[in-house]
């Protein structure tokens, strides 16, 4: 909640961090998805999203839909789900770009929930309904990926991914975002 409330006071070019943390509340929607409540009361702000993993948290803020973060740590365990999430040509497209099988199902699972909180918040299962198109590295000098995904075979999103320790960061904004 405190990379929440950091990356508000970001995107609203709040100088007084963290300062100005009490004038937000951080409250659930009807699905879970946290929600703003600003000084003046209103609850139509800005949209957030948050993810955490082992020692890890990330916040991510924007002014407009869609919204979405993850945070993954990688471990062997997701060889071991992996048909829960993952097909078989969306394993084939990772390998195309990620020799790692491991840090390709990371990638694959982190950008999947950053999609389930920027399009299905309200979906309880979710991971069948996106489905990974590509994916393509940013830099060869960096950790940076972009990847493109459908949700309900309709809608194309971006992520943009990256790693750093033993985890894996996805993300989903459009516009201007903290």
């Amino acid at each position: 909640r405190l990379a929440g409330k950091q990356a508000l006071c970001t995107l609203l070019n709040r100088r007084d961090v963290p300062e100005c943390f009490p004038r937000y509340a951080l409250l659930p929607d009807a699905h879970g998805r946290p929600r703003p409540l600003l000084p003046n009361g209103q609850e139509h702000g800005p949209r957030l999203s948050l993810s955490h993993s082992r020692d890890y948290a990330a916040a991510l803020a924007t002014h407009d839909d869609p919204c979405g973060i993850d945070i993954q740590h990688v471990t062997p365990r997701l060889l071991n789900v992996r048909r829960y999430f993952a097909t078989d040509r969306e394993v084939r497209l990772l390998k195309e770009s990620i020799p790692d099988p491991l840090l390709g199902l990371g990638l694959l699972w982190a950008a999947k929930e950053a999609a389930k909180k920027a399009y299905l918040a309200d979906q309880p299962s979710f991971f069948g309904a996106i489905q990974l198109h590509s994916i393509e590295p940013l830099d060869c000098r960096a950790p940076l990926w972009i990847a493109q995904c459908a949700v309900w075979e309709t809608t194309r999103v971006l992520v943009r991914l990256t790693t750093f320790s033993d985890h894996c960061l996805a993300c989903i904004t459009e516009e201007s975002h903290a």
